[in-house]
């Protein structure tokens, strides 16, 4: 470390020039390459200190972001969730509540029969602008069909139960 440091212990340890004057190459060439050495592997760990303090902030980083897209894009559980949120998130009261079940009710039902089906919702959620958009499955209808408690021969909902 001393030696590191420039400090003169090896002027009167290992002198670079003999008692007659003359240069000690083998001293001067083992002061060169114990710098250089230990300049060059001290630089090495600091550079991958540094490296690895990078790479763990930008994996911190990377997850932070990864967390704020996902709660932006918040996880769909029930194929109405995106719906029911844009309805829920600005209504004000229970006439306003209805109007937009309503006006949803007559979006979906294309044909203006007072009915939905299957295929009638599926193409209907497919042309509503939400985020996430909605994908309705069949497995998806039978679940809303079986929430409604309609019975299994019911294979249309009318604006009345669709509320």
């Amino acid at each position: 470390f001393v030696l590191m440091a420039f400090d003169e212990w090896w002027a009167e340890d290992l002198p670079a020039f003999d008692d007659e004057g003359k240069l000690n190459w083998s001293v001067v060439f083992f002061q060169f390459a114990f710098v250089v050495i230990l300049n060059w592997t001290i630089l090495q760990v600091v550079v991958a200190v540094l490296l690895d303090n990078f790479t763990a902030g930008t994996q911190q980083q990377d997850l932070a972001e990864a967390l704020i897209r996902q709660k932006r894009n918040r996880t769909v559980t029930h194929p109405l969730d995106p719906i029911l949120h844009s309805i829920y998130s600005s209504y004000d009261t229970d006439v306003d509540l209805q109007h937009r079940i309503k006006t949803i009710f007559q979006k979906l039902d294309s044909d203006a029969q007072g009915t939905l089906t299957y295929n009638k919702m599926r193409e209907g959620f497919r042309r509503l602008a939400v985020t996430p958009a909605v994908h309705l499955s069949h497995d998806d209808y039978d679940l809303i069909m079986e929430q409604a408690a309609l019975g299994e021969d019911v294979h249309e909902l009318t604006e009345e139960q669709f509320q």
